[in-house]
C-alpha cells in the first residue's frame, strides 16, 4: 500500500487487516513514520502481519527496495494499491512553478508506474500461474474525480494521466493474470 499512513490509505490498510491480509504501509517522511507505525499496530491488532517501509515511490531504487523488503518480511506481494499522491500547488496556471508541477507528476504518475512495473517483475519472477481462479494478483489505482473537473490543476492532470495509464496497461496485465481496478 503506497501512501498508507493516513487518509484513504490508512482506511484501506485497516480494511485489508479485517480480511486477514498482510500489509506493508509505505510512508515517505519522518513526520509520517509515527502515523505509519500506528497503522501497523492497528493491522497487527486485527490479526494480520504488517510492516512500515519508508520509500519515495517516485524513485526507482526506493520502489525496488520497498518490494524487496516487503517480500523478505511478508512473502510474495500479491496485491498493490497505488494510493500515494500529493495535491501539489492549488494555484492558477501562471502561478504554478515547474518545480511544483514536476514533484506532483513524480509522485502521482511516476509512483504508480514504477510500483506497477515492480509488481509485474515480482509476479514474473514467481512464475505465471495459469490458474484463472487464483490469478496472479491485483492492482488498485486510486484516482480522483478531479481528473474530470480539472481542479486543482496539477493534481487533476496527474489523476487524468493515472486513468490513461490504467486504461493503457489493463490488457497487458490481464494477459499475465493480474486484475486491475481504478477507483
Amino acid at each position: 500500500m503506497t501512501g498508507g499512513s493516513r487518509g484513504i490509505g490508512k482506511a484501506i490498510c485497516e480494511l485489508l487487516a479485517t480480511q486477514s491480509t498482510d500489509v506493508c504501509v509505505n510512508y515517505t517522511s519522518d513526520s509520517s513514520k509515527t502515523l505509519a507505525e500506528k497503522v501497523v499496530a492497528t493491522v497487527v491488532a486485527a490479526g494480520s502481519r504488517a510492516i512500515a517501509v519508508r520509500a519515495d515511490v517516485s524513485k526507482a531504487s526506493d520502489v525496488t527496495r520497498l518490494f524487496a523488503e516487503t517480500e523478505a518480511k511478508l512473502g510474495p506481494v500479491t496485491g498493490l494499491v497505488n494510493n500515494a499522491a500529493i495535491i501539489g500547488p492549488k494555484t492558477s496556471l501562471l502561478e504554478t512553478s515547474m518545480e511544483d508541477l514536476e514533484r506532483t507528476i513524480q509522485i502521482n504518475v511516476y509512483g504508480p508506474f514504477l510500483c506497477t512495473q515492480e509488481f509485474v517483475k515480482s509476479v514474473k519472477a514467481r512464475g505465471i500461474s495459469s490458474d484463472a481462479e487464483e490469478g496472479n494478483g491485483a492492482i488498485v489505482n486510486i484516482s480522483s474525480g478531479s481528473a474530470f473537473i480539472g481542479r486543482p490543476l496539477a493534481y487533476s492532470m496527474t489523476k487524468g494521466a493515472l486513468n490513461s495509464f490504467s486504461a493503457g496497461i489493463v490488457d497487458e496485465l490481464a494477459q499475465l493474470g493480474i486484475r486491475l481496478n481504478s477507483v
